[in-house]
């Protein structure tokens, strides 16, 4: 199973989020887009690898530098209890970000400069010094929700060109992924906080976290009814009592159920348009819970609270 270890070091289940918001992006120009660039499958594909490949490497680079909170919230083994040598996963990283930004050049210059802003932003901003807005609760929260509209655009410009359209049918799918973003802190803020890291909830507390999530939610569900967008209205709107009943009781099992539904929630509408989709879901979802329950003897992903 080991040899599998420099496969899930990319984190595959974070990829429901990549792949949901890329197509979600997708879809939005092809009924939104004012324009039409051509380039078949093939230009499709060059930018969904030019996505998951940089991701990829924003995800290793990112845990490189997490060792110490991820051993304090007991997650993320590969790297931070040295499964994977932290050399060779430096050396991961840096031949996937060459391959998402050659695929990412093989379809255009906006391609190009989507990628390097989402390797520079998320990568390298977010974790290293001196910039570090991982310690920066409200800075943390801009690069999670940059790099959803970074990625929402590269499914976008698939079809339309980068124009103003793209900001205004991004917002809401923004907006959903910022509230789910700031429940997904709550979980580890003892981590966290004993490792020094301050994240949202870490400076904020519980209170402001899932009020501020739930709005966000609601915002999304409000700005796709004004864009007429079922693809986000649905699920922010399936959604947002989940992400209410967590501010209210702010008790674990709720803020983990909104967080694990409202990303299938999205994904499963997104599948409705898209329905290759769903087996590729259910080949990640199940891969990685064979690999993880036979390499670490650990039940994940689950739907349990």
């Amino acid at each position: 199973m080991r040899i599998l270890d420099y496969l899930f070091v990319l984190r595959p289940t974070l990829y429901f989020a990549v792949w949901t918001v890329f197509l979600c992006g997708v879809r939005a120009a092809r009924v939104f887009g004012e324009a039409r660039i051509h380039g078949g499958a093939e230009r499709f594909w060059l930018l969904a690898a030019a996505a998951s490949f940089t991701m990829g490497s924003v995800f290793i680079v990112n845990q490189l530098k997490d060792v110490a909170t991820d051993l304090a919230n007991d997650k993320l083994y590969l790297i931070a209890r040295n499964e994977i040598p932290a050399r060779r996963a430096a050396i991961e990283a840096g031949i996937l970000l060459a391959a998402g930004l050659a695929c990412a050049a093989a379809a255009g210059i906006a391609a190009l400069v989507l990628c390097l802003a989402l390797f520079g932003i998320g990568g390298l901003a977010y974790s290293y010094e001196p910039l570090l807005w991982k310690n920066r609760p409200f800075l943390g929260l801009w690069v999670n929700a940059a790099g959803a509209f970074l990625i929402f655009g590269l499914g976008w410009i698939a079809l339309s060109p980068f124009r103003l359209p793209l900001f205004r049918f991004g917002l809401p799918y923004v907006l959903a992924v910022a509230g789910v973003y700031l429940l997904t802190t709550i979980p580890d803020e003892p981590g966290d906080r004993q490792a020094g890291k301050v994240t949202f909830v870490v400076r904020y507390g519980c209170r402001a976290t899932t009020l501020w999530a739930m709005i966000a939610v609601a915002a999304a569900l409000v700005g796709g009814g004004v864009n007429r967008d079922p693809i986000i209205g649905i699920p922010a709107l399936g959604a947002l009592p989940l992400f209410a009943l967590a501010a209210a009781r702010r008790e674990l099992r709720d803020v983990l159920r909104a967080v694990k539904f409202g990303i299938f929630l999205q994904a499963l509408t997104v599948c409705a348009v898209f329905p290759a989709y769903l087996l590729l879901l259910a080949v990640v979802f199940f891969g990685s819970k064979l690999y993880y329950r036979r390499r670490f003897g650990v039940d994940y992903p689950s739907f349990q609270t």
